[in-house]
């Protein structure tokens, strides 16, 4: 599989993501109620969102940090990118006993 390829692919699965999202939204005003069911299905929409959205963040990093020039906002996002990176592993033991407090 050549580079190309993996680029319309990618393009063909947002595009894809993109139209579902669309409709999802037009029924979704179209509705003056919708059932805990649906607003239980769009809590988990809005996860995966942001899991996708973390994905992609981390996979941007990996490119970007790989990038022989970089442009500032590259600079910008990769320093952010391992701020935010060392953070949660310095938070990360206090949030292990804090959730072992929990039980």
């Amino acid at each position: 599989m050549d580079y190309s390829s993996i680029l319309e692919i990618e393009k063909s699965h947002f595009s894809d993501v993109h139209s579902q999202f669309d409709t999802f939204l037009n029924i979704l005003k179209s509705k003056d109620n919708v059932s805990n069911e649906v607003l239980n299905s769009i809590i988990i929409l809005n996860k995966k969102f942001q899991e996708l959205n973390s994905d992609l963040e981390d996979i941007n990093y990996l490119l970007q940090k790989s990038e022989k020039k970089k442009t500032k906002k590259m600079k910008k996002t990769i320093e952010n990118y391992e701020k935010n990176n060392q953070v949660i592993k310095s938070l990360l033991p206090y949030i292990i006993y804090y959730r072992y407090n929990l039980n």
